[in-house]
């Protein structure tokens, strides 16, 4: 995240933004970095920590010859911001934006009130009634139906 906002803040957005980047940057790669093999480590560690973060931008790692010349320049470097750099136009240089399949996005939207009117519907409605569905709180209801909901949903568009 810190990545996206550092370049926000190049572009003439607060300076405060590149914080974050520069608290990513010192978290992975401040620690003595002295061959090839611990800059991949830290780089995929990076990589890593943005994708489990991050919604809608997936990091792919390049291939290993666009690391090693990014690891060649880097370590000719001196000076960090250039170091940085060099670190961050390697990432936007390989960022896949994904994108939710609507049909995810509107069975999300419309399964959790669904539920609710089923379940509200399963205390006057003999066929439903003996489904017993007042026994099972919301909290639960609601979640579940949802999940079972969108990996049907998921299932049917894998299928196709």
């Amino acid at each position: 995240m810190g990545i996206a906002m550092s370049l926000v803040g190049k572009m003439g957005m607060p300076v405060s933004l590149s914080a974050l980047t520069d608290r990513i940057f010192d978290q992975f790669f401040s620690k003595e970095i002295k061959t090839f093999e611990e800059f991949h480590i830290h780089y995929l560690e990076v990589c890593n920590k943005l994708n489990s973060t991050m919604i809608g931008q997936h990091y792919v790692a390049p291939e290993m010859a666009k690391i090693k010349e990014c690891y060649n320049n880097w370590s000719k470097e001196a000076d960090t911001q250039k170091k940085k750099d060099l670190i961050v136009s390697l990432l936007t240089d390989h960022v896949k934006l994904t994108q939710t399949d609507p049909s995810v996005m509107m069975t999300a939207l419309v399964v959790p009130p669904a539920a609710m009117i089923l379940k509200r519907a399963g205390e006057n409605v003999p066929q439903v009634k003996r489904f017993r569905l007042n026994l099972v709180p919301d909290y639960l209801f609601v979640p579940a139906v949802t999940f079972f909901a969108l990996f049907g949903t998921k299932a049917l568009k894998n299928q196709a």
